[in-house]
Formats: structure tokens, sequence, C-alpha cells
């Protein structure tokens, strides 16, 4: 679009010129300079000098279209900034832009002809702005709204989140958004674990109690923290040796327990497969199974089971419970090796054969050892008839199973016609059961429960007229 002038020395002998110009350029001349109007096309243009006998040698002169910057990129930079901070914008160069033109808002410092531009704010917000320039003139403005921060934001609010907690628990905290924060900055007690820039982080707690706290930020610093004190409840500590015999008998009643340990509320104990009896205090009272392993313990709170202690148990299988049996007015034992023989709860010293002959009427019983050292006793069997032949035998009585768990089975046959009365005394002599005035002429079953009474030895009396029958009767043992 603009308007150029163009010329030639003068040729001797010429009569004119003949100018040519560029697509879409205007301009007419037959002299040796030229005025045109510029078109949107480069390229050439040409003179020759001519008279009557014809045209010159060309003459060209190459022209490039030069056209106004076109409008600048994105300006970098950042829109938010602190009051008397200072920021670097810039945008990417223009091709034919021979310099750039920056505008800042009011009261800010700062200049530039570059493609880029550090400025120094004041507390003023506005607008960012460059143009291209080159020799054509200036380029469609670009620009960028900066808002000038004149402060830091207010302190969070109240940490929201448990203030106990469990030792290795996950636990979340948060504060409520904080106006103008752009992020936030979490710290957590030593050995916590966890991140956030939000008002919000999950975390892990670790053994160690402390204070959480947070601050609210944006690009001019950060608020005052908000802050939390934590306490943490550890798990219980690994309780100390438990005591307890570590070799034991099949079916026998064994004891292992533990000091007390500071902080737990319960205990929980296990033990090798086949035992039985729970607790959840420092002590434990199980009847011992065939199977040897590990009884163990752990201390509970309110946080969990803490770690366990370990005691490895040797059990060793006792034997078959005896049984006793009459051959010719003798008593067998069920057991070929082992026996000793009890009178009335006695040890008869000397007799550990498996046959017994007896010589008084009382009560009987075979106590069998095996190889491990275990021992099973069987069930008392009365004698009412020692010296009498086997043909006269008319008359028993059977206690089964003896020991016992606390329910037991007496079986009579009585040629009396009396009647039976049955009583059990504890190891003191004192009567804890009694029944009366029951018909016991011929076969004779009872069925008598003590499960309500300690694992103890005890004695049975059995009376029929004058006659009274008395054994021993062990529970539990």
């Amino acid at each position: 679009g603009a308007s150029e002038s163009y010329s030639v020395p003068s040729v001797s002998g010429a009569t004119s010129y003949t100018w040519t110009l560029p697509s879409g350029w205007t301009g007419t001349s037959t002299t040796t300079n030229i005025t045109a109007t510029v078109g949107n096309s480069s390229g050439f243009i040409t003179v020759t000098a001519n008279n009557a006998c014809g045209p010159s040698v060309i003459d060209s002169f190459a022209v490039t279209i030069v056209t106004t910057p076109a409008q600048p990129g994105a300006i970098l930079g950042g829109s938010q900034i602190c009051q008397g901070g200072t920021q670097t914008y810039s945008i990417a160069a223009v091709p034919t832009a021979t310099s750039y033109v920056w505008t800042l808002p009011v009261g800010w410092t700062g200049s530039s002809t570059t493609d880029s531009i550090t400025a120094t704010t004041n507390g003023t917000s506005g607008t960012i702005s460059v143009a291209a320039v080159n020799s054509c003139g200036t380029s469609t403005v670009q620009s960028l709204a900066v808002t000038v921060i004149t402060s830091v934001p207010p302190t969070p609010g109240s940490i929201v989140g448990s203030d106990t907690v469990c030792q290795g628990s996950s636990q979340s905290y948060s504060v409520p958004l904080v106006t103008g924060a752009t992020s936030y900055s979490w710290t957590l007690p030593s050995g916590w674990t966890g991140t956030s820039t939000t008002n919000s982080i999950p975390v892990t707690a670790s053994t160690t109690g402390g204070t959480i706290t947070v601050t609210a930020d944006d690009a001019c610093g950060s608020s005052a923290a908000a802050s939390l004190p934590i306490t943490v409840t550890l798990l219980p500590p690994q309780p100390g040796a438990i005591t307890g015999n570590i070799t034991v008998c099949q079916a026998t009643t064994q004891v292992y327990s533990i000091s007390p340990v500071a902080g737990a509320t319960g205990y929980t104990w296990t033990k090798p497969g086949g035992w039985t009896g729970t607790s959840t205090t420092t002590s434990l009272s199980t009847v011992a199974g065939s199977t040897s392993g590990n009884i163990t313990v752990s201390a509970m709170n309110g946080c969990g089971s803490g770690p366990l202690k370990y005691l490895y148990v040797t059990a060793n299988a006792a034997p078959p419970v005896p049984t006793i049996s009459v051959v010719g007015g003798n008593l067998v034992s069920s057991a070929v090796s082992g026996n000793q023989w009890y009178f009335n709860t006695a040890i008869m010293p000397g007799e550990t054969n498996q046959t017994l002959t007896p010589t008084q009427n009382g009560s009987y019983t075979v106590v069998v050892t095996n190889g491990s050292g275990c021992t099973r006793s069987s069930a008392a069997h009365i004698v009412t008839n020692a010296g009498i032949s086997s043909a006269e035998i008319k008359e028993y009585i059977k206690i089964y199973p003896n020991p016992n768990a606390g329910k037991f089975t007496i079986e009579t046959e009585f040629k009396s016609t009396e009647k039976l009365s049955i009583h059990i005394l504890d190891i003191t002599g004192k009567n804890i059961y009694g029944d009366e005035n029951l018909n016991v002429s011929g076969k004779f079953s009872k069925e008598i429960n003590i499960e309500n009474l300690p694992n103890a030895v005890y004695f049975l009396e059995l009376s029929v007229g004058s006659d009274i029958y008395k054994m021993m009767v062990v529970k539990g043992l």
C-alpha cells in the first residue's frame, strides 16, 4: 500500500523508457523514474531504454513486500504477583517484528523493546500488554490480566481428625478451605507418613505422638499454622516368659501363666491341637491333648494384639484307662505291665502284677504307668466277698468313668432288699451330695453329676442296710 519511487540514470541515445512492475502494483512512466503504489506481491521491477532501433537489455530490481507484524502469542508469566514483587514476562518472537511495545499496569515499573520485560509491581492489579512493531506498523495487542496480592492467606480453621490414635492406624485430617490459598503445607509427627498440598491429608501413624500443623499458602507466602496435638496409643509389648511344665502327660490339667503386661486389657492364648481350655487373663488352665506344640500368648488393648510369646510343650501319650475284671475271685488289670494296685486309696506296696488276689473287702483301684511316666487310674472296684468262692459272688459295685469330668455312673447288683443311700464327701469329710432310700434289689444304675464341684478327689459312701461301701472318685485329674 505504500507509494515508492524508483529511477535509473539517463541512457545516451535513449528516447524513452519502458517500466514493468510486480503483479498488483500500479504506476506508469516513460522516463528515467517511476512512482508506484505497492501491491501485495513481491517480485521484480524492470526497465529498458528505447530508441527508433528498439529496446536495450532489461535492467531489473528485486522488491519484497513487508507486512504489519502478526499479533504476539500468549504472554508467559505469573498472573498473580505479590505487592512489590518482580516478575519477568515474555512472548515468542514474532516474524518480521523489529521491536516490541510493552505497557504495564499503573504504577508498575519496567521497560523493554524486546520480546521480554522484567516488571516490578506496586499495589495495583491490571493488564500487561505487548505489540510487535516493524517499519510497516504495529500489530494487534496481546494482553494478560494480572492480580497483585497484597497479603498472605489467613490462618486455617481447626484441624478436623482424631487426636488419639492407634499405632500404625490410617487417619485423615482436614481444614476448611482458606480464601486466596493456592496450596497447603502439612507437617506430621516424627515417623508418620503422608503428603498433601490440599486442605486434607491421609496419614499413617507411627509409634510417636506429636503435633500436626498446616499452613495456607499463596504466591506471597504462608499463613500462620493451625495445629492439633496427637496422642498415640501403642500396642502392648510382648509378654514375658511363660511359666509352666514343658513336658506333660495327655489328659492332665496344666496351668501356664505370665506376668501382667503394662497397658494390656486382655490376653489371647493358643494351645496345641486337641488341648482344651480358654482364658483372657494372665493364666491359662488347660487339659493336655496328645499333640506337642506351642503354647502362645499375646497381650491386647483397644488397638489390637501385641507380639506373641511362645513356649514349646512336649505332650506324652497316656496309657489307656485300665479296667478291672474278676477272674476266679482274683482282680485282673487290663494292662499287662506298669500296674500299681491301691486299696481304699492307699498304695499296696509290691502289688505291681496284672493280677491281685483281694484279702479284704473294700475299694480296689489300679494305676497304670507307661514308658513316658504318664498314668491312668481305673474305676474303683468294690470287693464284698473276699475269701468267698467265685460261685458265691453275687453282688458287685461299679463306678465309671473314674477319673471323670464331673459325671459318673454307679452300677450295682445286691441280693439285699434294703434301701440304698448314696453320699459324697470331700477330703475334709464334709457331706456335699446325698440321695436316700433308693430301691436297689437286683440290678441298679444311677448317673451322678458333680460338674459344679472343683476338680479334686472325693469319697463315695454306699450304705445298704448295715453295710457301708467306701471308694474314691476323682474329678478332672
